[in-house]
Formats: structure tokens, sequence, C-alpha cells
């Protein structure tokens, strides 16, 4: 059976290609050990960028999550996914556990009771138009919505050529056996590295900005 690329990979096979120098018009068949690299290589980049941010870049559909207002800031909740697909989709109630079950208290609306910030995964909490505090108490508050972008296709470039460089390192180190080389030319010679196929510094520091250190909730 023919493979197909992972759904949650982060570029396209065709840039993958260009990013390792593969002539695009080359015939590669399923089963050539040259494309199953490809493949995995493109996989393995994408799953270690999203292990770095500690979330999901391309959505995994629905899914719910249980949070605790916050002392610091009880009119905040932050989702643990990002952007959020539909602002106006979330489905938010207010509750607590009772013998093993979560009872609903309220459902709330969007826009009246609260409002949520789509790119940032944050959902405020409002009264008569000001900010107020979700309900107090252990996970008093549910959330079932789509975090993530809705295909690799909207994946923000900078995100994409974090996880190509990766990937082209990786195809290189289980192509070749070494990992990417970099070379600088100066008056006293020559000097080469090979880079490993991990994020280096440089990569992780692009990736920082978009990686959440705080979160008032757990997934279900």
């Amino acid at each position: 059976m023919p493979r197909t690329l992972s759904t949650y990979a982060l570029a396209s096979l065709d840039e993958m290609k260009k990013a390792c120098g593969v002539n695009l018009d080359t015939v590669l068949t399923d089963g050539d050990n040259f494309l199953e690299n490809l493949y995995d290589s493109l996989e393995f980049a994408s799953d270690e960028v999203e292990r770095y941010l500690q979330r999901h870049l391309v959505t995994r559909g629905s899914l719910t999550e249980y949070h605790s207002a916050s002392p610091s800031d009880p009119s905040v909740l932050f989702l643990r996914q990002f952007p959020i697909i539909s602002p106006t989709a979330p489905v938010v109630v207010e509750g607590y556990w009772s013998a093993g079950a979560y009872v609903v208290s309220t459902t709330l609306t969007v826009g009246t009771d609260y409002v949520a910030h789509g790119e940032e995964g944050k959902l405020i909490r409002l009264s008569g138009g000001a900010p107020t505090s979700w309900a107090i108490g252990y996970e008093g508050v549910r959330v079932v919505y789509a975090g993530g972008y809705a295909t690799t296709a909207v994946v923000p470039d900078h995100l994409q050529r974090v996880c190509l460089s990766l990937a082209s390192r990786r195809f290189a180190e289980v192509n070749g056996g070494v990992g990417g080389v970099q070379s600088k030319t100066d008056g006293l010679g020559t000097v080469t590295r090979f880079l490993p196929a991990e994020l280096l510094k440089m990569e992780q520091d692009a990736l920082r900005s978009e990686r959440r250190y705080y979160t008032t909730g757990r997934a279900a």
C-alpha cells in the first residue's frame, strides 16, 4: 500500500525535496529507501518541533481540557493548544467534579460570558462587559475546542523553515551517516563542522516566541 505523509507533518514532501536538494523531476517509488528517508526525516523533524513547543501545530481535531482559575489572574484561562481554529466555536462550561463525573453548572456564551483571543489561545471571563473571575475551585471550567493550524499548508513560514532545516540534517544523517555540513573559510584556512540532527540553539531561539510556558489546564 503506497505510503502517505503524516497529516501532522509541518511541511510538504515537495518542500522537503527542495530543502534536501532532490530533483523534483526524479521518479521516486514507494518502498525506495531514498523516498522512505525523506518521509521519515520530515516526520521526525515535525515531531521534534512540536515536542519542543509542547503543543500541536497541526490540529488533532476536537479536544477537551479542564481548567482551574489562576489566583494571580482569575479572569484569564490559557488553553494548551493554539491558535483556536474558530474562536467562536469553543464549548465552555463551568462546573465541578462529583463522584467521578463532571457536573455542569453553567454553559457560557461567547461574546457575553467570555471572549476568545484565538491567536493566543486565551479565554477571558466577562460579566457586564468587564473581566471577572472564572469559577473558583479545582477544574471549575471545561473547554471543548480545536486548536492548532487547520492544515500543514497554513503553518507559518518561520516554523516550516525550522522544521525543514532539522529535517534536511536528519535526512543527511540517515542517508550518508553524518548530519548537515557547515564550512567557513578565512585567511587561516577552512573549518568544517557537522551539525547534529537535533534542534540547534538558533532554531530554538526562532521557536521560543511560539512556546507556551504556562497553562491553566490539563487535557482530558
